[in-house]
């Protein structure tokens, strides 16, 4: 794996923005998430087939709308300005690992 910072230029407000980007999708993943198992306990199912239900109605649409995001953040990255090429790979890293967490974490801690 090759850093990041030895290759571009990080301003001091990179670590901020990957926090802040990682904040802000994580609630309004986790939102959309909880929203789909609440609804699938009031209907009376057990709490294995409503995180089943969970993760493949909102995970999945989660999981679409990510990757679509990073991808597309990602785009910034191929302009030659620095400080745009730096919320490029810093938001593009923010989204995946709000993914991968969200995807992953809240379904197991439901358990």
């Amino acid at each position: 794996a090759v850093p990041v910072a030895e290759n571009f230029d990080m301003p001091s407000f990179g670590p901020s923005m990957f926090i802040s980007f990682t904040i802000a999708l994580s609630i309004d993943y986790i939102m959309f998430l909880l929203s789909a198992y609440r609804k699938a306990t009031h209907r009376g199912l057990s709490n294995y087939a409503a995180i089943a239900r969970m993760m493949k109605t909102s995970g999945q649409a989660i999981l679409i709308s990510g990757l679509i995001l990073s991808v597309a953040v990602a785009a910034l990255s191929f302009v030659e300005t620095d400080l745009v090429k730096t919320i490029g790979i810093s938001g593009s890293v923010a989204v995946v690992v709000s993914l991968l967490c969200n995807l992953t974490l809240v379904p197991a801690l439901l358990l």
